[in-house]
């Protein structure tokens, strides 16, 4: 943990430096993006007495804050996208002369949760996972997807669109990023 810590002090001095002059001003250091990492950097701006504002309203709200100058930090959740993604934050960033540092401090992981209560799906294969959250899924009780299953209703929960978490899920699981079922 503490060359988590020491990573992340590093992390918070670079990208300041290269995100403009808020310390050297006396305003706090702004940071937007990913729920997940606002805790992390509110430790590290704690542990090195950094004034850092922290505002956990996901990596893409993040990412457009940042790509067009108006945020010091991008707390993100993956790395940048370029070209390849559904918005090109790398020329955004080049047009509009953000230049930065990427500095990875932990990993991002996705966890599928049940209730304890259900004592029957402890297997869940990657194929049901897709059918029960892709676009247009029909799949609304647990035996929609094997039949010894119970016929209750699959209670679904997770994050919103604008998230890294929500990207990463839906193109790891559903095989399109942002694709989900609109329910």
């Amino acid at each position: 943990m503490r060359h988590q810590a020491a990573a992340g002090v590093l992390g918070v001095l670079a990208l300041t430096a290269c995100g403009g002059d808020a310390e050297a001003s006396g305003d706090p250091i702004v940071a937007r993006g990913s729920a997940t990492v606002a805790p992390i950097t509110e430790l590290i701006a704690a542990d090195g007495g950094f004034d850092v504002e922290v505002n956990a309203d996901g990596t893409t709200t993040g990412f457009e804050a940042f790509c067009s100058g108006d945020v010091d930090i991008n707390n993100a959740s993956e790395a940048i996208p370029g070209p390849e993604a559904q918005t090109d934050f790398l020329s955004q960033c080049e047009q509009n002369g953000v230049e930065f540092i990427e500095l990875p401090i932990g990993l991002d992981s996705l966890t599928v949760v049940r209730n304890q209560a259900n004592d029957f799906a402890g297997d869940l294969t990657m194929e049901e996972l897709q059918a029960i959250w892709e676009p247009g899924s029909e799949v609304t009780t647990w035996s929609d997807l094997r039949s010894e299953w119970p016929d209750e209703e699959i209670v679904l929960a997770g994050r919103p669109s604008g998230s890294g978490t929500f990207d990463v899920f839906t193109h790891y699981v559903v095989g399109e990023t942002g694709g989900i079922r609109d329910d």
